[in-house]
Formats: C-alpha cells, structure tokens, sequence
C-alpha cells in the first residue's frame, strides 16, 4: 500500500503491476487537489508522466513542485474540460509531445451550493457539465489517441464518496451525477 502524505490519501497499488505503467503517459483531471491530487502523486512516484488538468495552474504548479525529484514527471496544464477546443489541443500537443497517452484519470469534479428539492437547473448544468460532458470529451480524445499510437491504455472514471446518496440538501446534484457516473455500463 502506498500512502501518499501529500494529500493524506492512501492509495493500494500492486508494485508489480505498476511496472507495466512505468514510463507511459497518464492524464488526470482535477489534479490540483482531493483524490485527483492522490493519484497524480501516486502515478509520478511510481515513475509514471502525468499531464494533470485542472483550472487552478497555482494548485497544480504546487503538485508539480511537489513531484519533482521523483521517478516519473508532472506537467500541469490549466484548462476547462468542458471546452472542447481546450482538450483537443492539450490531447493533440500530448500526442506531438510525448507520444501519445496509455491512462486516463477523470477525477474532475464541480461542487454547486445546489439541493435536489430547492436547487436550479443552471446550478445542476455546471455540475453535469464536468462531470458528464467534460469527461466525455477527455474520454473520446484519450480513446483517439490510444488508437492513433496502438497503446494498450485504460480510462479509470472515479467516484467520490457523495455518490453513494442522494441527499436532499446542498451538492445534490453533485452526489447524483456521481452516481451516476459509477453506474454507467461500460
């Protein structure tokens, strides 16, 4: 098990099975902080390059900071993955760059101040835009370039805790697309 104090996240990653991994290119999204933040962490440590999205470029130049010396690299890139043209540009400069992607980590995620029963639909737009639309476009360019180079890859779609329940005050709509987004059939 590692467990990675920066973000006090422990996260159980076979060595064995990480050595497959090592030196390949893995995008996460929302890697500025909470779980996305792990991840990245984790994945540089064990020698792997991630290109970690986010808006906030501070937060992700302290993860970078944070990775360097370690085994892999951190290369933190601040755009919004609702916007198409954003992604396609940062997956096709990936492409160029570094040869292509082998993972994708969406972890992105939008907390709205918005309940089921007294909540906006304006409100729920922004959590569904992340969380659905968002992932959907770095998923189809991640599976482009997967195909495009004939890496053997992943896309790993994270859950956080708040999507095991609906709950009928405030972040509703987040804990909903949340779910959602674990029962998806693949």
């Amino acid at each position: 098990m590692v467990v990675d104090r920066y973000s006090l996240v422990a996260i159980s990653i076979p060595s064995d099975t990480m050595e497959r991994w090592d030196g390949k290119v893995a995008v996460v999204t929302g890697a500025s902080s909470g779980i996305g933040r792990a991840i990245a962490h984790t994945l540089v440590t064990h020698g792997i390059t991630v290109v970690g999205i986010g808006r906030n470029y501070a937060a992700l130049k302290k993860v970078a900071d944070h990775c360097r010396g370690k085994k892999g690299k951190f290369y933190p890139k601040a755009i919004d993955i609702n916007n198409e043209l954003q992604v396609v540009a940062l997956f096709h400069r990936i492409n160029m760059k570094l040869g292509g992607v082998y993972i994708l980590i969406n972890c992105a995620g939008v907390f709205v101040d918005s309940g089921l029963i007294d909540g906006k639909p304006a409100a729920w737009g922004a959590v569904l835009q992340a969380q659905l639309l968002g992932l959907s476009i770095c998923s189809r360019e991640a599976v482009r370039s997967m195909k495009r180079f004939q890496h053997e890859g992943t896309i790993i779609n994270i859950n956080s805790a708040a999507g095991h329940s609906i709950p009928l005050q405030p972040h509703a709509s987040y804990a909903h697309c949340r779910q959602t987004r674990s029962h998806c059939p693949d």
